[in-house]
Parts: structure tokens; C-alpha cells; sequence
């Protein structure tokens, strides 16, 4: 079966998906890998690129474009989100991008990327959740709701600037922050949140990217990526390891077990996007995918949906 590849740059860090499509339409990953580089580093307040972090990023690009060569990869699909939604100057690293990638960077709208994390875990039956289900994608730049109906079909998908990057450098800026600052950050969530999910009637909520995965490993250290997914995360634990991670500076917080260390700064506002999101929906557990928005592009370039080559 044909091996197809998928690159999401996201405001924190870049993943690439390498996969077998099979003839059921799901996937089979062969490399799953990401890296942080941070290309959102300053954006929310200046709308330009670090050039630093368009640097790094641009190098995590040439290295994943190999990668998905060298793996037998024939088609090639990349999607940009909420960070170059944001920059004004963005036309610049697009060119660089393709030409390191020998395709177009497809920068997509915010309920693009909604309908993308849905279709990761929708056509994911290992998880076999009840419906509806919601899911969200907790992002560096902004963080995607998706809520479906009885039947399972997406029933809304909306996108909203609340991301663990943008609310780190907006609200929590004392290391470690304090409770004025934590306070501040959980009410912008809750009130970007509210609204969306008010009319949602969702008995289960699934969490996607490096967030969710983070939080699942450390409330499970032991455990490897793998068992990960699937991994429920009640309320009472979330808050609980929300505050014993928001006590500690960051230094200190790179060295908690399950806890990528450069998703130290920003995994407190994070994590509070996700008890906002929980209280607004009425839920009190989280189940954590793996997954996300690079699976949903790859199974859209798989059933040739898009013409990336």
C-alpha cells in the first residue's frame, strides 16, 4: 500500500506523520515524531516571525522532509496553523518552506483544523467512546472545539485564540506565576470557551496534541507513548497536577517525569485551557489521542482530496 507523509507546523512545534494508507481508509503510522521550535515565540504581540524561530523551524523542516523521503514517502502533504493564521509576514517563510519541501505550505483557517482533529479520532475506532463525543485541539496559538452528534457526524467546529503559547506570554509571566496570573489565565479560557460549548450535549471529551500527551505521561510516568493513547484524565488529577506544576519554576518543572522539558513554560496554561474546557462542557474526565490534525491531513491526501504531490 502507498506511504503518504504529513507535516503540521504548529505555533510550538512540528510533527510529521508517515503512513501506510490502507484499503479500509485508515492509517498505519510508520515515523510519528515532532520537535519544538517555537515559531510562535513573540508572534501574539508583534504579528511578525522571530527570525530565530523561523530559523529553527525551517531546520526541523529540512530534517522531516528527509526523513519522510528516506522512508519511501510518495506523496507529501504540510499544513500551517494558527501561528502563520497570525503573522504578517509570513510570505517569507512560506517560500523558504517550499522550497524545502518541493510543496505548497498550506496555511488552513481555523475550522479547517478543527475538521482535520476530528477526523483523526473519528476514524479512530480503538478509542470507542460514547457519542457525541468532543474533541479538542489544544494548540500553542489556539485551541479547537469540535463537538459531534448522536450518529457521530461533526454537529460544530469552531477555533478560538487561546493557546498554551499565547497564554503563557499574555497572562502567566512570573516564573512560577502567581495566583492573580493563573486566575487571569483560566477566565480568558473560560470565556473564549463558554460560549462555543454552550449548546454542546457531549458525554465524552478527547483531547489531541502535545498538551493532552504531556499530561497523560505525567499522570502516567511509567507508561510508554504508546499506552498513552486511549488514556482517561479525571478532574480531580488535572487540577491537582495543574497546581503542583504551577508551584514549581520552570527550571525545576523540566525535570517532572512524563514532561517533554521544552514544553516546561507553557504546559501550566495549557493545562488550564483544558479544566476550562471540561467545566464548560460539564464533563469530568479527558481522554487522551495521540492523534491530531496531521492525521486528518494525511487521510485527506489519501483519499485524494487534496492535490499535494
Amino acid at each position: 500500500m502507498p506511504l503518504i507523509a504529513a507535516i503540521d507546523i504548529g505555533t510550538n512545534s512540528v510533527l510529521l506523520l508517515v503512513a501506510e494508507a490502507l484499503p479500509d481508509g485508515t492509517l498505519k503510522p510508520i515515523v510519528d515524531i515532532s520537535e519544538i521550535t517555537r515559531l510562535g515565540q513573540g508572534v501574539d504581540q508583534t504579528h511578525r516571525l522571530d527570525p530565530q524561530a523561523a530559523d529553527r523551524t525551517l531546520e526541523v523542516l529540512r530534517d522531516f522532509a528527509a526523513k519522510a523521503r528516506e522512508s519511501g514517502a510518495e506523496k507529501l502533504t504540510a499544513i500551517g496553523t494558527s501561528v502563520l493564521r497570525d503573522a504578517s509576514d509570513s510570505a517569507a517563510f512560506l517560500k523558504r518552506a517550499r522550497e524545502i519541501l518541493e510543496v505548497p505550505l498550506r496555511i488552513i483557517s481555523g475550522e479547517q483544523e478543527a475538521e482535520l482533529a476530528w477526523l483523526s479520532v473519528i476514524t479512530d475506532t480503538s478509542l470507542g467512546l460514547p457519542h457525541p463525543v468532543a474533541v479538542a485541539d489544544v494548540g500553542g496559538g489556539s485551541t479547537e472545539l469540535i463537538t459531534g452528534a448522536v450518529d457521530g457526524k461533526m454537529q460544530s467546529a469552531v477555533s478560538v485564540d487561546v493557546g498554551a503559547v499565547r497564554l503563557t506570554e499574555r497572562f502567566l509571566r512570573s516564573d512560577p506565576p502567581g495566583a492573580e496570573e493563573l486566575h487571569a489565565a483560566r477566565q480568558q479560557a473560560l470565556d473564549a470557551l463558554a460560549a462555543v460549548a454552550a449548546k454542546s450535549h457531549c458525554r465524552s471529551l478527547v483531547g489531541v496534541g502535545g498538551t493532552a500527551v504531556n499530561l497523560a505521561r505525567m499522570s502516567h510516568p511509567d507508561a510508554a507513548l504508546s499506552e498513552v493513547h486511549g488514556q482517561c484524565i479525571n478532574t480531580k488529577t488535572l487540577r491537582e497536577l495543574t497546581r503542583l506544576l504551577a508551584a514549581r519554576p520552570v527550571e525545576e518543572r523540566r525535570r517532572t517525569p512524563g514532561l517533554e522539558p521544552k514544553r516546561a513554560d507553557v504546559i501550566v496554561a495549557g493545562a488550564l485551557i483544558f479544566d476550562a474546557l471540561l467545566e464548560v462542557l460539564g464533563l469530568d474526565s479527558l481522554t487522551v489521542s495521540t492523534r491530531g490534525a496531521r492525521f486528518g491531513a494525511a487521510i485527506k491526501l489519501a483519499r485524494g482530496e487534496w492535490d499535494d504531490a
